[in-house]
């Protein structure tokens, strides 16, 4: 199969391209801009380009990224196309199937403009077109601005993580060999148009950070007053029942994760 990863240096698309060439496929690596502009035939698209935890400071780029660029793409001459969104699209809904009502706030630029590219998508009636919510991805994400990216990031560099949540808070933590072994299968043989990729349960913070202090020995200061923030969990039945899904276990793969950041940081200290 031919594939083309546009977002291919990003966490997220960078893990699609390794895994693909580690399977033998042909893997074409695109940016965002590049993918606006090509001529060619793409085959088996995965659309990993956007914009992350600074979206809300970064508005004409999420636009673009999330919603003008999937569009103009959908143009293009491609055998599949599978856009990744977030459950951060079911904003405070009460149920999170893909089926369920979205409730985005406004003010939420990243889950606002990942709704809309949803409905670019979805409008397309070819069966090829298909959305993949993510949760929170965990792995080794060195610069990230996502929580469990941050924790590691300060235990690796200051031995010490600051918390502004309390212990109670909690949300569903989904790995990134998860996240791109499902998605492939989902672009090649997907039944529906719209899956969730998740663990289907959250992890209390608290006990994610034990593990880490566990692990890394490092000390866990949560600031006076903390909220707690809890979200929906995630419902991962479609993934389930069509492909017989079992997620990671984000609690078990911490220790895996402490290695993978120290050894990042140490290297990053002797330059």
């Amino acid at each position: 199969m031919n594939w083309t990863v546009v977002g291919a240096r990003g966490f997220i698309g960078s893990a699609f391209v390794r895994v693909l060439r580690a399977r033998g496929e042909a893997v074409t690596r695109l940016t965002h801009r590049e993918a606006a502009t090509t001529n060619a035939e793409l085959g088996h698209v995965i659309y990993a380009s956007g914009v992350a935890w600074d979206a809300g400071k970064r508005v004409a780029d999420a636009v673009a990224m999330h919603v003008e660029i999937p569009l103009a793409l959908l143009g293009k001459r491609l055998q599949s196309l599978a856009y990744i969104s977030s459950t951060r699209v079911y904003g405070d809904a009460p149920q999170t199937d893909e089926e369920a009502v979205l409730r985005v706030r406004a003010d939420d630029v990243y889950g606002a403009t990942k709704a809309a590219g949803e409905a670019a998508i979805l409008a397309d009636p070819r069966a090829g077109m298909r959305i993949v919510r993510l949760s929170n991805v965990y792995g080794p994400s060195f610069g990230s601005g996502l929580m469990l990216s941050d924790f590691l990031r300060q235990a690796a560099t200051t031995g010490q993580i600051v918390v502004r949540s309390s212990g109670d808070s909690s949300k569903d933590h989904v790995s990134i060999e998860d996240v791109v072994d499902m998605t492939l299968r989902i672009a090649t043989g997907g039944a529906q148009r719209v899956y969730n990729i998740a663990a289907g349960k959250n992890t209390r913070q608290g006990d994610l950070l034990d593990a880490l202090a566990l692990a890394s020995g490092c000390n866990v200061d949560v600031a006076p007053g903390s909220p707690t923030v809890t979200f929906e969990p995630i419902d991962i039945r479609r993934i389930s029942t069509e492909f017989g899904f079992t997620a990671r276990d984000v609690l078990r793969d911490v220790p895996a994760l402490w290695e993978a950041f120290r050894a990042h940081f140490r290297r990053e200290a002797v330059r």
